[in-house]
């Protein structure tokens, strides 16, 4: 395979943003990037640009400190290099090998910045992407990350090129060793530690080894998967700007519309919108059995995200949910204030006659009695019930029945007397039980300051 040949078409059309101008390569010193670097000088005079060497020391391997002065040697006096010594912290919330391609990409992105370069180049190649396709299939992702490496991806305004990204590596080696060209093994890709390697050693040389146009295979079939991709993701991005609604940390779409699109369009919207959460096809069936369930109004926290329904609507919040819990116990005449919108009076009256009716009707205020203080103010228990006319009801049926919305639910504050009586679901519904109370003293009224 004629490897200058290769780079050249798949560069072609990029030429306005590499004429007279940087660009920067991700070199690991393995085969892979030592190949493309030496392809770059060969066709750096043609297109008229500058390289720009960038190289990750991830100090995992006794070898990295020989490929970092490797590469620091390599490029004196001929390449402008930047390197980047990685320190890791133990709490990444990662597996190592995601956490460590997303610094790479960072600090390639600084140099690009500093350097004022529009491409990137990574030395992906073909056996890359068939790993990548098979390890996304596996796992269950969207059709996008089935469909494997792109050639061109565009972020922003920076351009990442893999152009041997249908160049097998075998053909890397020969490349190398025909050119004479000095390249690093990382031992650790021999090994069977990691997913990609197990595919790599056990599903990917098995596949060649049935079939020896297996490359042939791939191809053809991830044009044709890339191709319906596409055409999926034109629906998908048009219902997104329609419909899906962001909001600083807050997604949220009508439950209607969503459930309008067929079942792949919508597992190609939750994975578009999810996209940073990495979710899996399991995780997108999960999320769709809560959007969908018979529950009208839902909050739960699902991996790293806070999924609210409210009748209709589906709010997806990236700050998870923390139920609220409170409790004050109130043993004495007074005004207590419980927040900048809520303060409860308690107040001793020896005759109420004058507005009796109206302390009947309103919820609250409440007419009782001091001999049952002390009393306590909390948020809502399991369990918890308050007795109506009709007989004793619990606070969750009561909340459901009132079309108090999810969040509202926890913030719900239950008042109680001496005997745990809850005589007030405070500005809801008061208790049977004040009906019965005689020579009652005690006015409880409950302030709020409405927005």
């Amino acid at each position: 395979m004629d490897l200058i040949k290769e780079l050249d078409n798949n560069i072609f059309e990029y030429s306005d943003h590499l004429s007279k101008k940087s660009v920067v390569i991700g070199v690991s010193c393995g085969v892979d990037s030592m190949v493309l670097l030496n392809l770059l000088e060969k066709v750096s005079e043609k297109y008229k640009f500058n390289i720009v060497v960038a190289h990750v020391n991830h100090k995992r391997r006794a070898e990295s400190e020989e490929e970092e002065a490797y590469i620091r040697t390599f490029c004196d006096g001929k390449y402008k290099l930047y390197v980047k010594e990685m320190t890791y912290d133990t709490d990444y919330d990662t597996s190592f090998q995601d956490y460590a391609r997303k610094e790479r990409l960072k600090f390639f992105f600084d140099v690009m910045d500093k350097e004022n370069a529009s491409i990137l180049f990574l030395a992906h190649h073909l056996n890359d992407d068939i790993e990548t396709s098979i390890m996304h299939f596996i796992r269950g992702a969207s059709l996008n990350s089935i469909a494997g490496l792109k050639m061109a991806t565009f972020i922003d305004d920076k351009i990442i090129l893999r152009p041997l990204i249908n160049v097998l590596k075998d053909d890397l080696y020969k490349y190398a060793k025909d050119n004479n060209i000095k390249f690093f093994e990382d031992k650790t890709n021999f090994e069977d530690d990691y997913t990609r390697n197990r595919i790599r050693h056990k599903i990917v040389a098995e596949l060649f080894r049935e079939n020896p146009s297996f490359k042939d295979n791939f191809l053809s079939y991830k044009e044709k998967l890339s191709y319906a991709s596409s055409l999926i993701n034109d629906i998908r991005d048009k219902y997104i700007k329609e419909y899906i609604k962001k909001e600083d940390n807050l997604i949220s779409f009508n439950i209607d519309n969503f459930n309008k699109l067929d079942s792949i369009i919508q597992d190609e919207v939750l994975f578009e919108i999810l996209k940073k959460y990495n979710f899996s096809k399991a995780n997108i069936n999960e999320l769709k059995k809560l959007i969908n369930s018979n529950k009208k109004n839902l909050v739960t926290n699902y991996k790293d995200i806070c999924l609210l329904k409210e009748d209709n609507e589906i709010k997806i919040s990236n700050v998870l949910y923390k139920k609220e819990e409170f409790f004050l116990k109130i043993d004495k005449i007074g005004k207590y204030k419980i927040s900048d919108d809520l303060e409860i009076d308690f107040e001793k009256v020896d005759n109420i006659s004058t507005y009796y009716d109206f302390c009947i009707s309103n919820v609250d205020i409440i007419w009782y009695n001091t001999n049952m203080f002390p009393f306590v103010l909390r948020t809502r228990k399991d369990g918890d019930s308050i007795l109506l006319s009709k007989g004793h009801k619990k606070i969750k049926d009561l909340l459901i029945d009132e079309h108090i919305k999810p969040l509202d639910k926890d913030k719900t504050l239950l008042l109680l007397d001496k005997d745990n009586n809850i005589i007030s679901v405070l500005g809801i519904k008061k208790s049977h039980i004040l009906t019965q109370s005689k020579d009652n003293n005690l006015l409880i009224k409950i302030n709020r300051r409405t927005k």
